[in-house]
């Protein structure tokens, strides 16, 4: 029987070879374990992310924006790489709505324009059924809110 020891040095051999093997080359068992790491470790960045995006917000009500804004930058990141760089999905679009309100608040209206719209087109594409659902509205009523502080009042109208 194995010590701790020993199970630790077999169990980061096993890791290391499962992280350097393709999923094909395996045999089932070994991909079956294979899977279930690389869901875990999905899981684990998903839970760390979740975490990022609570702190940012954290800092948002203690108005420290640029403080906020890395955290939900990270968060993002952290995101695209659970859910595929391309993938559309309702987390990605809640950052995307962070980061352009962490923009927004450091008076980066520009670039907080960009990303409410980037999170406004993937909002439309997850549930284009619910385009009044209220977090397309909330995007919107901050689109609106950027233009008024640029104080361009044409773009206000022209957004709804």
């Amino acid at each position: 029987m194995f010590g701790f020891k020993e199970r630790i040095v077999t169990s980061h051999v096993t890791v290391n070879l499962l992280l350097n093997t393709d999923i094909e080359d395996l045999s089932e068992d070994e991909g079956h374990m294979t899977k279930t790491y690389q869901r875990r470790q999905n899981e684990s960045k998903r839970d760390y992310a979740k975490r990022l995006f609570d702190i940012a917000e954290n800092y948002r009500k203690r108005k420290l924006y640029e403080l906020a804004l890395e955290n939900d930058l990270e968060s993002l990141r952290l995101k695209k790489q659970v859910f595929g760089g391309d993938t559309k999905h309702m987390d990605i679009a809640k950052s995307l709505n962070n980061i352009a309100v962490d923009h927004s608040y450091v008076h980066n209206y520009q670039t907080a324009i960009k990303y409410f719209h980037l999170s406004l087109a993937m909002l439309e594409e997850v549930s284009p059924q619910h385009t009044t659902h209220i977090q397309v509205l909330t995007v919107l009523q901050n689109i609106v809110k950027s233009y008024m502080d640029l104080g361009d009042q044409k773009k206000c109208r022209n957004v709804c």
